[in-house]
């Protein structure tokens, strides 16, 4: 899937998810000075809530793709409005996960422009532009460059709660830096799988290294 997919994710496993974000952001972890998380994990109420989120988003994807999907990481996330950032996050990159693997974005803030949107490169056909180059400095000016000479576009997703972004984290994308406010997002990968689901919070298998997730028994 090279298309960027964005809908609003509705109904009320979301809307209860937002309560309990919102509900939760006392217990926020400082990770670094760029953003804050909550752990679902040992949390009954949020793993309660993500479980029925993460099918509903399965459900939508399962449309997409055609097949079965099974969730392998989860974060509930702030990007926080700080006056510099460093993370690789912020910078236009290419994660090189395997192709099948779907990230789903979903926001829990209203945010605009100066919220530090989600942003991504169209090509010419509306698509997301694959890069298989990890070692390159994918600068600003270079990514302003590569657009004017091939005609690609910089697409800023924008939204109220709700909002969801399904993409191939394979394409050139980035978050950018919150300048007015922070930025509450819930972040899922999903991965084709044989069978149905029963439940996507299994803490056995969720949020694992990636050698322990990209072996052939994990794609069963």
């Amino acid at each position: 899937l090279t298309n960027v997919i964005t809908t609003k994710l509705k109904g009320d496993a979301i809307n209860d998810m937002i309560d309990l974000y919102n509900k939760n952001i006392p217990n926020m972890k400082t990770l670094t000075k760029e953003y804050s998380v909550i752990d679902v994990e040992g949390n009954p109420e949020l793993e309660e809530v993500s479980e029925r989120v993460s099918e509903d988003i399965a459900s939508i994807l399962s449309g997409i793709m055609g097949c079965h999907m099974k969730l392998l990481q989860i974060k509930l996330k702030r990007h926080k409005n700080v006056d510099e950032v460093t993370l690789p996050a912020f910078r236009w990159h290419s994660d090189l996960h395997p192709d099948p693997l779907l990230n789903v974005m979903v926001y829990i803030s209203d945010v605009d422009e100066g919220s530090g949107p989600f942003e991504y490169i169209l090509n010419g056909d509306g698509r997301g532009v694959v890069i298989d180059d990890t070692t390159h400095d994918f600068s600003v000016d270079y990514v302003d460059q590569l657009s004017k000479k091939f005609g690609l576009k910089t697409t800023q997703f924008l939204g109220e709660p709700g909002s969801m972004c399904i993409f191939n984290n394979n394409i050139l994308h980035r978050g950018s830096i919150p300048t007015e406010k922070d930025r509450d997002v819930l972040l899922f990968q999903f991965r084709p799988t044989r069978k149905k689901t029963e439940k996507h919070m299994d803490w056995n298998y969720l949020n694992q290294p990636w050698d322990n997730l990209l072996t052939w028994a994990a794609w069963e």
